[in-house]
């Protein structure tokens, strides 16, 4: 069985080497060893000395992955700004990656999404959509604008989730990050799926059983800074932390997407007097992030829209206590007092609510670490990877019996 994946998250090669921001290339590679042939097709951004590399990144084994190269864009505006003369060029090479596999992966929201399901259809190959976030609620674009200018990038939302729609119809499956996504491509009817692309093995789990044991709490927030991620509510929520006394510090680890927020979220911790104890660490390369979620004494998830964070999975593998919002996929994959302290968005004292209650709670804290570590379990390539393999292999053979 030959698998095609289209991922528009940027490789960079130098040299023989490839290196990426991401850490999703860890599905493709993982998928490599289950079949004949996988490729993925991706932009690609070839560098010829080491400082042109992207800031975070780190380097990818591909072991039997073959990469595809497209174009390097990393934004919706940068494909439409290659697309008048790109596109015929983009279409044959569909053509031709479509025609050699024998399904077709695509992981969206993607404007590549169109083309892909209609080379798809017309060459008669199941399609297969990775639904991991919401435009309409996620874009910096729709979220940071106003007036006029907010009316517009909505539309523009409103149109790329319309010929979603139109493609998940046509898909032989749809998993999807979030029940708010699977119910707008028709609801989990069989078709339709929950899932979090699995992105950790089973050897990278690390056993501890407490936290909070140091003089010092260590407070952690991964994402990209962007405005769905509830940031300034975060800094709202741990100003009043230490209102009350607590010895607490928070890492913020991410990289901004709109060039001037990173500033923005600065200037609001010094007005609230809390710089002094915020650290912005910028985009920490996945291969460290292990470190970093095992020196931390709890993960805050503070979003207002979200499809379902890596980092619920990824802090959990490492026994950090979570608290976090309700929002897309962390309302549908955690339980509440189970494996996090759930809480409704945009709400800074129940924020702060929940973090105190597990900085002196240790019965609830093991408890919760105890819960996290079940839910890493089940989220591994070895449970949930080799699940979607059986599930994608059933179609190629339900197609060609």
């Amino acid at each position: 069985m030959k698998v095609l994946i289209f991922n528009e998250n940027p490789l960079e090669k130098l040299g023989e080497a490839y290196f990426s921001v991401y850490s999703w290339i860890r599905f493709p590679r993982f998928l490599s060893s289950q079949f004949e042939s996988t490729t993925l097709w991706s932009p690609l951004r070839v560098v010829h000395h080491p400082r042109d590399l992207s800031p975070g990144r780190w380097q990818v084994e591909l072991g039997n992955l073959r990469i595809a190269p497209l174009d390097p864009y990393d934004s919706f505006s940068g494909y439409y700004q290659l697309l008048p003369k790109r596109y015929l060029a983009w279409r044959r090479q569909a053509n031709r990656l479509v025609a050699s596999h024998d399904l077709v992966i695509v992981r969206v929201p993607s404007p590549m999404l169109p083309l892909l399901s209609r080379v798809a259809l017309r060459s008669g190959k199941p399609l297969v959509l990775i639904v991991a976030g919401d435009i309409e609620k996620q874009s910096c674009r729709v979220v940071g604008s106003h007036g006029l200018r907010h009316a517009w990038y909505l539309l523009l939302a409103k149109h790329f989730v319309a010929g979603e729609r139109r493609s998940a119809r046509r898909a032989s499956l749809v998993y999807a990050y979030s029940a708010e996504l699977a119910e707008r491509h028709g609801g989990t009817d069989g078709r339709v799926r929950l899932m979090r692309t699995p992105l950790l093995e089973m050897s990278e789990i690390q056993e501890r059983e407490d936290t909070c044991l140091g003089g010092q709490i260590r407070l952690l927030r991964v994402c990209w800074l962007q405005q769905s991620k509830g940031l300034e509510c975060l800094l709202l929520a741990f100003r009043e932390l230490l209102g009350e006394g607590l010895d607490v510090h928070l890492q913020i680890a991410g990289r901004e997407k709109v060039p001037g927020y990173q500033s923005e979220l600065e200037g609001l911790a010094g007005k609230l007097g809390i710089g002094s104890r915020v650290r912005f660490s910028g985009w920490v390369p996945f291969d460290e992030m292990g470190r970093v979620y095992s020196a931390s004494d709890i993960q805050v998830i503070s979003s207002f829209a979200e499809g379902t964070p890596r980092c619920i999975v990824e802090g959990a593998a490492r026994g950090v206590p979570l608290v976090s919002t309700c929002a897309g996929g962390s309302g549908t994959l955690l339980k509440d007092r189970w494996n996090a302290l759930v809480v409704p968005p945009e709400r800074p004292e129940a924020l702060a609510r929940a973090v105190r209650e597990i900085i002196i709670g240790g019965p609830l804290r093991r408890h919760l670490i105890r819960g996290g570590y079940e839910l890493a379990r089940e989220s591994t390539m070895e449970r949930l990877g080799m699940k979607f393999v059986e599930e994608i292999k059933g179609v190629v053979g339900d197609i060609r019996n």
